[in-house]
């Protein structure tokens, strides 16, 4: 009998030792509030943060803009190919279409090159998790004008969006792991 005690205190142990790591992998943050404002402040001149939520899978961010222009830092493209060979480069793509809302953007770097494309779309689809309703709509408004200014960035695998008509700078990112 002793051995089957130490058995079931084993398995008990484990259960518990799982429980916690579980626990623990779901109160991570995908991203941190100083790390992404660090990131947008480098293109962008950012006021206060309106909005921020960070998950496991997903991250959406909103902050006000003290100016509706670009940093020189940020290389915008104004034609497809180009983008896309500077996202290779730089690993961030920075694009702005004539008459284009980012919606139509990501319908045009998907047609182009699907590999950039899903990722994108993967992105905009899981941040809606971190995203309440105003800011739902804050980024719909965003995706559909097309005087907003669409941003990938591969490494934090996140959409930027910058809406000057909302003065706004949107973040949005997630990953299906």
């Amino acid at each position: 009998m002793p051995s089957a005690r130490r058995f079931i205190r084993a398995k008990l142990r484990l259960f518990t030792a799982v429980c916690v790591c579980i626990a623990a992998l779901s109160a991570c943050s995908r991203h941190n509030e100083d790390e992404i404002r660090t990131l947008l402040m480098r293109w962008f001149a950012l006021g206060d943060q309106a909005y921020f939520k960070s998950e496991f899978r997903c991250t959406a961010a909103v902050y006000a803009l003290r100016s509706t222009y670009p940093k020189s830092a940020l290389q915008i493209e104004t034609e497809i190919n180009r983008a896309l060979f500077s996202l290779r480069r730089t690993g961030v793509l920075a694009l702005s279409l004539a008459n284009q809302s980012p919606d139509q953007i990501f319908k045009s770097i998907m047609d182009t090159d699907r590999a950039v494309g899903v990722p994108v779309q993967v992105a905009a689809v899981l941040s809606r998790d971190c995203m309440d309703i105003e800011t739902q709509g804050v980024f719909h408004a965003a995706l559909s004008n097309p005087a907003s200014l669409f941003i990938w960035h591969t490494g934090e695998e996140s959409i930027i969006i910058m809406d000057p008509l909302q003065k706004v700078a949107i973040l949005a990112s997630g990953v299906n792991w």
